[in-house]
């Protein structure tokens, strides 16, 4: 009954953060996309983002354990975003990044709007979910400025984001296999 009552109490809590990690991933995205289709001396700055994004994936995907890389790689992400007075920036600059990539996916793409919908609603697959509610819980141990906060909720974030890792190399790999 406890531990029913602290996870109510957690989503209530992170519910706003969550909410702020979608807008300003979409409004990242939407703005990255447009700068990118708008602005011709934007391309070579998109085209580097990209192949950027393609080497981390394809390292990941060739590494020897691809979902503990996932895993090691959001891990370091949600501690940066779970610090005090730090974690609010990182959040800020970490969600921004992930959505100019998206952007830039979107731009680089000449495929139809059904789409680019698709690739939008793809950070509602399941383990864009589980990494938006684990960084919202590590953001929200940020704003808390206390490390036993932090201490107390970061075996939490740590089991989502493993989750979340397992689950999306198993989308990689179905990407991988039918694209």
């Amino acid at each position: 009954m406890k531990e029913t009552y602290f996870a109510w109490k957690l989503i209530k809590r992170i519910a706003p953060y969550v909410l702020l990690f979608y807008a300003l991933l979409l409004f990242s995205a939407f703005i990255s996309f447009y700068a990118f289709t708008s602005i011709p001396s934007l391309g070579e700055y998109r085209d580097t983002f990209l192949q950027a994004t393609k080497k981390r994936v394809s390292t990941i995907m060739e590494s020897a354990f691809p979902a503990f890389d996932i895993f090691k790689h959001n891990m370091m992400i949600a501690l940066l975003m779970a610090l005090p007075y730090v974690g609010v920036i990182a959040f800020l600059y970490f969600t921004a990044t992930t959505g100019i990539a998206l952007g830039a996916i979107l731009s680089a793409s000449e495929a139809g709007l059904a789409q680019h919908l698709a690739l939008v609603s793809s950070i509602f697959l399941p383990h864009g979910i589980l990494e938006a509610l684990a960084y919202s819980i590590a953001l929200h141990s940020a704003t808390r400025k206390s490390l036993k906060s932090m201490l107390k909720l970061l075996p939490v974030i740590a089991i989502m984001l493993l989750v979340a890792a397992l689950v999306e190399y198993g989308e990689l790999l179905l990407l991988h296999h039918t694209g």
